[in-house]
C-alpha cells in the first residue's frame, strides 16, 4: 500500500484531492483485479492500455498491429505458416508437447488458427487479413455491443472455444 501511495504521489501531483482519490481507487481495483487474473488473461492485460479493465476496439486494433509487426519476422509484410508457428503464444500447450500425439494436436490447433487468419487461403496472412479477422472476433466477444470487451466477455468466449 505504501508503494501504491508513492506511485500515486509521483504520477498525480497536479490532480485535486477528489480526482486523486478516484484514481487511487481505480488503480487499487486494477491491481487487485490483475492479481486475480489467470494465465489466459495475460493477453487481456497486454491489450488494456489504460487499465480500465475494458478493451476498447481501438486498444484491440493497436494490439493487432503490434502483434503483426512482431510476428512478421522477415518484415515482408506477410506472415507465413512458419512465422505464425514461431510466434505462437500458447506456451503452455507448447511445453506440454512431449508425446507425438500431443505434438500433432498442437500442430492441428496452430494450423486451424492460421487458416482462420488467412482469409484468401494464399498461405500468407497480411495486416489487412489480421485486422479483418480480428475485428470479427472482437465483435463476437463483445456480446453486449458496447464496443468494449470485459474480462468476463473474454473468459466466456474462451470457454466456448474449449
Amino acid at each position: 500500500m505504501i508503494f501504491l501511495a508513492a506511485c500515486l504521489a509521483f504520477y498525480f501531483p497536479f490532480v485535486n484531492a477528489e480526482e486523486k482519490k478516484r484514481e487511487q481507487l481505480n488503480l487499487e481495483k486494477s491491481c487487485f483485479y490483475i492479481q486475480n487474473l489467470c494465465f489466459r488473461d495475460y493477453e487481456f492485460i497486454q491489450m488494456d492500455r489504460n487499465m480500465d479493465l475494458l478493451i476498447s476496439f481501438q486498444e484491440s486494433k493497436l494490439y493487432r498491429i503490434e502483434l503483426f509487426l512482431a510476428t512478421d519476422l522477415n518484415s515482408d509484410g506477410k506472415i507465413d505458416a512458419e512465422e505464425f508457428m514461431k510466434a505462437s503464444q500458447d506456451l503452455k500447450t507448447k511445453r506440454e508437447c512431449n508425446s507425438k500425439k500431443l505434438k500433432k494436436s498442437y500442430q492441428k490447433k496452430i494450423d486451424l488458427e492460421f487458416k482462420n487468419f488467412d482469409l484468401n487461403s494464399d498461405l500468407r496472412v497480411t495486416a489487412l487479413e489480421l485486422e479483418t479477422y480480428g475485428s470479427q472476433v472482437f465483435d463476437e466477444i463483445d456480446v453486449n455491443d458496447d464496443n468494449q470487451v470485459s474480462v468476463e466477455e473474454l473468459r466466456n468466449f474462451n470457454k466456448l472455444l474449449n
